[in-house]
């Protein structure tokens, strides 16, 4: 015979630290950018803290392509643009954490079912020993 024993009282969960968003723009960012030549286009931007950047693109078409581009950015208030040899990309502050894909007018590209076309920016923790 086996007894199971069940409390009723509930245990609590511990707070969470809260996040402070770091001040410095210089860091890497995940995302994805509008494309109608292929099925996805994904990227990650690592920044550096003197306005250059790396881009990684991932482009999947019938097979995944992968390729970097070394470019400049600047911060011109909320707004972050990329700019490429033959193009420039510009970004809007959303949150702490990210920035949403402008289009040539202005306005946040969205997707066929209404979600930004969004850069996010990965925190990491540096462990001190």
């Amino acid at each position: 015979m086996m007894f199971v024993a069940c409390s009723q009282e509930e245990e609590k969960l511990p707070e969470l630290a809260h996040i402070e968003a770091p001040k410095e723009i210089s860091g890497t960012y995940v995302g994805r950018i509008p494309t109608e030549s292929a099925k996805a286009h994904q990227i990650r931007a690592v920044l550096d803290s003197l306005g250059g950047a790396v881009v990684t693109h991932s482009v999947l078409r019938d097979s995944l392509e992968t390729y970097n581009d070394t470019l400049k950015y600047a911060l011109n208030g909320e707004v972050l643009t990329f700019s490429f040899k033959d193009k420039t990309w510009n970004f809007k502050k959303n949150g702490d954490f990210g920035y949403v894909f402008l289009n040539p007018q202005g306005e946040p590209y969205v997707d066929a079912a209404g979600s930004n076309f969004a850069l996010l920016r990965i925190l990491q923790k540096v462990e001190v020993k």
